[in-house]
């Protein structure tokens, strides 16, 4: 953010070709920088990568379908249940109409390896029929990372599919 408009960028820093409406932060607070995700929703609310990746990208393109979904703040300073109160705090008092932060369960505990992770399956059966992909667990004593961590994990059911390979190419470079 800067003084007169938000900026959104890739998470390479690309400049995103894209603008919402955030003036539901109030002015007096200092500027967060979000992390979150744009996207659009396909049939029976999937998401649509490729209409997305057009609608973000394209310079003519319709962008009102366009949504950005908050996952988190980036602030290295602050764990995670610090930067979860910031954001629970801005839920509450409301958003934007294409901006949204994704709601949060309550801290659970998860036990490697036991029976006890049922809970969390019928949670996961919830989100994935309404169109989720799956379930973020995350480590509430972590700070704030720019990189893949074991802090945060992605939960979502293993999908699975035989294929009978008919041709193959040997690989080169990083691929061989």
């Amino acid at each position: 953010h800067d003084e007169q408009k938000w900026k959104f960028q890739s998470r390479s820093g690309k400049p995103l070709k894209v603008d919402f409406d955030m003036t539901w932060i109030p002015d007096e607070d200092e500027k967060p920088i979000f992390d979150g995700e744009i996207m659009t929703l396909g049939h029976a609310g999937s998401r649509d990568f490729n209409r997305t990746s057009g609608a973000i990208n394209g310079k003519y393109t319709n962008k009102s379908d366009l949504h950005y979904y908050i996952y988190d703040i980036v602030c290295e300073k602050l764990k995670y249940k610090e930067r979860k109160e910031i954001l629970d705090k801005y839920a509450e008092q409301g958003t934007g109409v294409q901006c949204s932060i994704l709601p949060v369960l309550d801290f659970v505990p998860v036990y490697p390896n036991t029976d006890y992770n049922w809970k969390l399956d019928e949670w996961l059966d919830k989100i994935t029929d309404k169109g989720g992909e799956g379930i973020m667990l995350r480590d509430p004593d972590a700070y704030y990372q720019h990189k893949r961590t074991d802090a945060l994990l992605k939960y979502k059911k293993l999908q699975t599919m035989d294929l009978r390979i008919i041709g193959w190419n040997e690989g080169k470079g990083k691929y061989e």
